[in-house]
């Protein structure tokens, strides 16, 4: 999420009683009439004014007036010309640079924007606008460390602005810094209790940023200033599933329309709360309410595909997909989700093709990286799943599940101590991840460092108890290492649990599986 509370900045206008002596009467008229028609927002009869003065009487105020509008009407390759000549012509204002700054914002020209702004506020520190209009530049050009110490500046001097806060917030999670993101956003609800748009911006942001439970509680806060607010309700609910919590979105979804929002969409929220419940014939249903609502919205298909492959129907919804790229070829989640299909089917030549044309669209979805890293990894083209699986979590390096995969990949490739660092990283990050302390065991197992071995299994069974693999390798380091009497208990035990090793690659379905 990049846009937060960001309100048009208008152009400054510096409209000049007088002009030179050396100016005649008409001059003056032209000046007076130009100047009248800019203030009554009458933008082409103000340009016909100045554009007539600038003909005749060129000089640097006639050609800033021009500029100026010019850029209210949207002319901005105009304004820019004019406001240059301007400054040729010798003004020196601080005005004229931060009108010129401005109107490269709006060309996205973000580095002479920058440019222009600094140079205005050189010549005056204290122009109006010109600090936040800066740190929204930086913002907005991916410098985000450099908007900081304005919007800070800005925060003391107008602790009850919302755009002032939303902005620092962004800028320090932008700038990889969610401990003071975090902290901004409670102090900006302290300034501002009661400011539900600035509650929910600072909620969105917390989202885009994977701080789904920060999200939760403040939407919850704003739920509670606005309890009729049908459209909090639903932001509520997505944050509820972004938090993993679908029954609490179920329940807040209770009092919501079912043909409220966009047609569909009611049904499309509650048909992924339904799934990652395990209610997947209910989470069919819903879907395919959302998709007769909105035939052609791609979203809902491919979560109604989602809803098939769930149920294992992995043709069906293949089907789907298929479906969905008619409608829309660009869209890079319909090629994912055809991958993780193929996976299921052990196509993995298939999953590839379909990775990377999926990334042909959108070279920093990261889920495609590690999903084309684990069938190459299925293929035995080791070095390749490595680099697959680096991007991805160069991409998303807060994953457990990629430091996991990556550590898997590292221990077939026999560097263990590079592995055991990897699964050391996804196990502190998830510690409820029996697949990691099943992999960090065998890594141990090599290394001879049996002992350590046989605790992480004892874990790995403990989290996941039909794990047969894992009962056979305990079985094995027991056996090893002399405690005799354990291994025939885990024998026993495998016989008694019938044990069996789940879908090797279930992992996926379920960490993938949110389409929201």
């Amino acid at each position: 999420m990049k846009s937060v509370i960001f309100p048009v900045v208008m152009l400054a206008v510096v409209l000049f009683g007088e002009l030179a002596p050396a100016f005649d009467r008409s001059a003056e008229e032209l000046s007076r009439l130009g100047s009248e028609a800019l203030r009554a927002g009458h933008y082409d009869t103000a340009e016909k004014y100045f554009l007539t003065l600038a003909t005749q009487f060129p000089s640097a105020t006639a050609f800033g007036d021009l500029g100026m509008s010019e850029a209210a009407q949207g002319k901005l390759k105009q304004a820019l010309h004019h406001f240059q000549r301007s400054i040729e012509l010798g003004n020196r204002s601080a005005t004229v640079h931060y009108n010129l700054g401005l109107t490269y914002l709006r060309q996205h020209q973000y580095a002479l924007g920058v440019e222009a702004l600094r140079k205005a506020l050189t010549i005056d520190p204290e122009l109006q606008s010109g600090r936040y209009t800066l740190a929204v530049a930086l913002l907005e050009s991916g410098r985000p460390g450099e908007a900081i110490p304005y919007l800070s500046d800005l925060r003391t001097k107008l602790p009850h602005d919302p755009a002032v806060w939303g902005n620092l917030v962004r800028a320090q999670f932008e700038n990889s810094d969610s401990p003071s993101a975090l902290k901004s956003v409670d102090e900006g609800v302290d300034a501002l209790p009661t400011n539900v748009p600035l509650i929910v911006t600072f909620a969105g942001l917390c989202s885009a940023h994977s701080q789904f439970q920060k999200a939760l509680h403040l939407l919850e806060n704003a739920s509670e200033l606005t309890p009729d607010d049908l459209g909090i309700k639903l932001l509520l609910a997505k944050a509820s599933l972004e938090a993993k919590q679908p029954v609490e979105a179920l329940a807040i979804l209770v009092d919501v329309p079912s043909d409220y929002g966009e047609p569909g969409e009611i049904s499309y929220i509650k048909g992924i709360a339904q799934a990652l419940t395990g209610k997947y014939q209910e989470a069919s249903r819903e879907f395919s309410a959302a998709v007769s609502a909105k035939s052609r919205n791609v979203r809902y298909m491919i979560a109604q595909a989602w809803a098939c492959q769930l149920e294992g129907k992995h043709d069906e919804a293949l089907t789907i997909l298929r479906k969905a790229q008619v409608v829309e070829p660009e869209n890079p989640i319909a090629h994912y989700r055809m991958a993780v299909s193929f996976l299921y089917q052990h196509k993995y030549s298939l999953v590839v093709e379909s990775c990377l044309k999926s990334l042909q669209l959108a070279e920093r979805y990261h889920p495609a990286y590690l999903l084309m890293g684990v069938a190459r990894l299925q293929q035995g083209h080791l070095t390749a799943a490595e680099t697959a699986i680096r991007r991805a979590l160069r991409l998303k390096p807060d994953s457990a599940l990629y430091h996991r995969e990556l550590g898997v990949t590292l221990c077939k490739l026999s560097r263990l101590q590079e592995s055991r660092r990897e699964l050391d990283d996804a196990l502190g990050r998830d510690p409820k991840a029996s697949e990691a302390y099943l992999w960090r065991a065998r890594v141990s197992t090599k290394q001879r460092k049996y002992h350590e071995a046989i605790a992480d299994l004892e874990t790995a069974v403990a989290l996941q108890p039909n794990s047969g693999t894992a009962y056979s390798e305990l079985h094995q380091l027991y056996s090893k290492v002399g405690q005799i009497d354990k291994a025939d208990k885990i024998r026993t035990k495998l016989k008694e649990t019938n044990a069996s090793d789940p879908d090797a690659h279930a992992t996926f379905l379920s960490d993938f599986g949110d389409p929201l």
